[in-house]
C-alpha cells in the first residue's frame, strides 16, 4: 500500500519551515511597530460567509463539505473574510482597527510549480478608516516588512477600481454589471498573461474584439506619479486620489511607484485604490504583495459605516523572492566524545548552555568520534566542543571552529555563551 498526500499538498521540511518562522518573526516585529494587534481567525467557516467574498463562484475555487450536522461549510481560502467577519460583529470596537494575521490558506487550485493547494499568508487590514491615510499606511508597513527581511528593490504599483469601471462604462459604453465584471477580471491579467489569451479568453466570454483590443489598451497605461500630474486630460477623481496618495507615501519617504491603469485586483469586492508590490530584482515571479481598498466586504457583512483596506502576501512566493538560506541548524554548538563516560558532564553542559539560549546537539548512542564529526559536519553545526580523555585530564576541552577548522583549548569549566563570544567562535 503507498501512502500519498493528496495532490497540491506537501509537507513543510526542515529548512523551509525554519524560512516560513523567520518571516513569521519578522511579520510579528513589524506588526509591533505599527501597532497592528495581531489574532487568527478559524480555518473553517460557514460556506455562506466565504461566499459573501467571492460568490457562488467561490465554490469551484476552494474546499468545501459538509459536517455531520448537515451544514455547509469550507476551509478559509484567505484571512481577510474571517478577519472582516470577526471585526462587523463587534459593535463596540475601538476604530481605526489595525489588524494583523497570518496563517496557512487552501485553494483548489490547479497545483503549478512553486504553488500549492495549502500555503501560507500573512495580512493587514485596517478598519473603521475611510481617508487615503489607510492606504499610505499600509504600503508603509508592507515596504517596512520586506525592507526587514532585505528586499529592498521594490516597485509599488498603484492603480484604482473606479477608473477602469469609469472607463468601461463610459468609453465602451457597458452598462450590464455582469459584462462590466468580466471585463475588469480580463484587464486584471493585462501584467499576467500575452494578449492573445485574453483575446481567445474574451471571445469566449461573448466580448468583441474591439472592446477587448481598447480595453488591452488602456489596461497597458503606465505613468510615473509626475506624468500623471502633469497630463491634464487625468483630472477626475479617481486619478486625484492616486495623486494624493502619492504625496502621502512621498511624505513617508516612498518614492519607488509606478502608475498603472491595468491594475484593477480580481476580487470584485474592491473598491477603489489598489496596490501591488514587485521586487524589481526578480519581476518575473510577480507580486509577492497585493491589496486595496474593500468597503463592499464589510457591508456584505451588514457594516455599511465600516471602510477597510488591507494587503495580503504569499509567504511562499515572497521566500522565492529572498533568494537566501535559512538560519537553520548553522548556529548549532555541537558537543563530541572520544569516551561514553563524559555522559554526564555533556548533559550538564548542554543544560548549561541551553538555559543560556543556545542550541546544542550531541550523541548519545556511542557513535565513533568519526561519525559525530561527519554528522555535526552534515548539521552545518558552527561550533564543536570536543571531551577528549588527555585534554579532560587536564581539565579543559577542544573548541573548535566548523567553518574555519580553527582549535582552541578551553576550560571546561568556564564554557558558557560570553566566553564563546570572547574566542569569536559564536
Amino acid at each position: 500500500m503507498e501512502f500519498k498526500l493528496p495532490r497540491g499538498m506537501r509537507d513543510i521540511e526542515p529548512i523551509e519551515y525554519s524560512i516560513i518562522e523567520e518571516v513569521r518573526e519578522a511579520f510579528k516585529q513589524t506588526c509591533k511597530v505599527f501597532n497592528f494587534r495581531i489574532m487568527e481567525p478559524s480555518p473553517i467557516e460557514m460556506l455562506s460567509t466565504l461566499e459573501a467574498k467571492g460568490g457562488l463562484a467561490i465554490r469551484d475555487e476552494i474546499y468545501y463539505f459538509k459536517d455531520k450536522g448537515d451544514r455547509e461549510l469550507g476551509l478559509r481560502f484567505d484571512l481577510t473574510v474571517g478577519v472582516t467577519r470577526n471585526i462587523t460583529q463587534k459593535k463596540g470596537i475601538a476604530l481605526p482597527a489595525k489588524i494583523g494575521t497570518f496563517g496557512g490558506m487552501f485553494r483548489y487550485d490547479e497545483p503549478q510549480h512553486g504553488r500549492y493547494r495549502w500555503f501560507h499568508q500573512w495580512n493587514a487590514e485596517i478598519y473603521g478608516e475611510n481617508e487615503l491615510e489607510a492606504e499610505a499606511e499600509i504600503i508603509d508597513f508592507t515596504t517596512f516588512l520586506f525592507n526587514k527581511l532585505g528586499l529592498k528593490n521594490l516597485i509599488i504599483k498603484i492603480g484604482d477600481r473606479r477608473l477602469a469601471e469609469n472607463f468601461i462604462k463610459k468609453e465602451l459604453k457597458e452598462n450590464n454589471l455582469e459584462k462590466i465584471k468580466k471585463l475588469l477580471r480580463l484587464l486584471d491579467k493585462t501584467n499576467k498573461k500575452n494578449d492573445n489569451e485574453i483575446i481567445d479568453e474574451a471571445k469566449q466570454s461573448g466580448i468583441s474584439q474591439e472592446t477587448i483590443l481598447n480595453l488591452l489598451e488602456f489596461g497597458k497605461m503606465k505613468y510615473s506619479p509626475e506624468h500623471l500630474i502633469e497630463n491634464n486630460n487625468m483630472k477626475n477623481i479617481e486619478c486625484q486620489d492616486i495623486i494624493n496618495l502619492v504625496d502621502l507615501l512621498k511624505d513617508r519617504n516612498i518614492k519607488n511607484i509606478e502608475i498603472d491603469f491595468g491594475l484593477v485586483r480580481g476580487l470584485d469586492y474592491y473598491s477603489g485604490v489598489v496596490f501591488e508590490v514587485i521586487n524589481s530584482d526578480d519581476p518575473d515571479i510577480g507580486s509577492i504583495a497585493g491589496g486595496g481598498r474593500y468597503d463592499k466586504l464589510p457591508e456584505n457583512f451588514g457594516r455599511s459605516d465600516l471602510g477597510a483596506v488591507g494587503i495580503a502576501g504569499g509567504v511562499e512566493r515572497m521566500i522565492s523572492a529572498l533568494k537566501k538560506p535559512s538560519n537553520i541548524d548553522n548556529n548549532i554548538i555541537y558537543i563530541a566524545y572520544t569516551n561514553y563516560k563524559f555522559k554526564k558532564e555533556i548533559l550538564s553542559l548542554a543544560k548549561q548552555l541551553r538555559e543560556q539560549g543556545l542550541p546544542v546537539s550531541y550523541d548519545l548512542t556511542k557513535k565513533k568520534l568519526r561519525r559525530q564529526f561527519e554528522f555535526a559536519a552534515l548539521r552545518n553545526c558552527k561550533i564543536l566542543i570536543l571531551f577528549a580523555d588527555k585534554e579532560y585530564s587536564e581539565g579543559k576541552v577542544i573548541l573548535r571552529n566548523m567553518t574555519t577548522g580553527k582549535e582552541t583549548l578551553i576550560n571546561k569549566d568556564v564554557i558558557k555563551k560570553s566566553t564563546l563570544i570572547e574566542l569569536n567562535v559564536n
